[in-house]
């Protein structure tokens, strides 16, 4: 049995710091404290973390308050679940308490990014979650030294979830109303490695947008530096027209010009 909660005493947060450390191995500057995550918990954010019966800690989520244009929201700066219990429904478990958290306090809005490069995420965050990609930002954070970002530029995408939504409220329900895109980016394969074939610019609506399968098996590799610059020329080129990403299937982002209301209306 999963137990997702706020953590009771400091012994619980640092079991939260140890999910973070088995899930990046990141850094001692990269890492976020036990301390931190005490004060942001008892400052208006949201720490959850997920025990099993015995109490260990299989993962968390921590978002703090922000503000842009006016604008209060939640930014949910890490969801991590440890590497032997992923794919177990724990995440979404995670995410679904801080949306009810969130809407519990009055906030309907919460942000965050993402590889988007990285299948299961994009998966998750846009296809799942029902989050919408709002902008494409390129080497976000600069080098990173954690395990799974090491050697990687960080590109990332800033989602937005939109919590009061039909378009979440469907997705979180299995409910999905597809859109066929036009394809603007495909692949091939080379020495047995999947690379990127762009097509011709267009502005038809809705565009796709290709990813590799398994970033991890281009690590190391000119094939890597490839993908990242393909799919970033084609994110900063569309997305600064107005489209927006709105979904994920079949390896393919698929972005549309169509309005926010309409997106999240459906």
């Amino acid at each position: 049995m999963i137990e997702i909660r706020r953590p009771k005493n400091q012994e619980e947060f640092k079991k939260l710091v140890k999910v973070q450390i088995r899930t990046w191995n990141p850094s001692v500057t990269d890492a976020v404290g036990h301390r931190i995550m005490k004060a942001i918990d008892d400052n208006g954010g949201i720490v959850l973390g997920a025990f099993d019966e015995k109490g260990d800690a299989l993962g968390y989520s921590l978002a703090f308050l922000a503000e842009e244009n006016g604008k209060i929201f939640f930014y949910s700066h890490h969801t991590a679940v440890v590497p032997e219990m992923q794919g177990k429904g724990i995440g979404f478990l995670l995410k679904l308490a801080q949306r009810e958290e969130a809407l519990r306090r009055g906030i309907d809005l919460i942000k965050w990014t993402f590889d988007p490069l990285r299948s299961v995420n994009s998966h998750f965050n846009i296809r799942k979650l029902g989050a919408v990609g709002v902008r494409f930002l390129r080497d976000y954070y600069g080098e990173m030294s954690d395990e799974i970002n090491r050697g990687m530029r960080s590109d990332r995408m800033k989602v937005e979830w939109h919590l009061r939504s039909r378009r979440v409220e469907n997705r979180l329900k299995g409910i999905y109303r597809d859109l066929d895109g036009v394809e603007v980016l495909g692949s091939c394969l080379q020495g047995g490695l999947e690379v990127p074939v762009r097509f011709e610019i267009s502005e038809y609506d809705p565009i796709k947008i290709k990813i590799p399968e398994d970033l991890e098996k281009l690590r190391g590799r000119r094939e890597l530096e490839i993908w990242r610059d393909e799919v970033a020329y084609l994110m900063e080129h569309y997305m600064g027209l107005g489209y927006i990403d709105v979904d994920f299937r079949d390896n393919y982002h698929i972005l549309t010009r169509r309005s926010m209301e309409e997106v999240l209306s459906s």
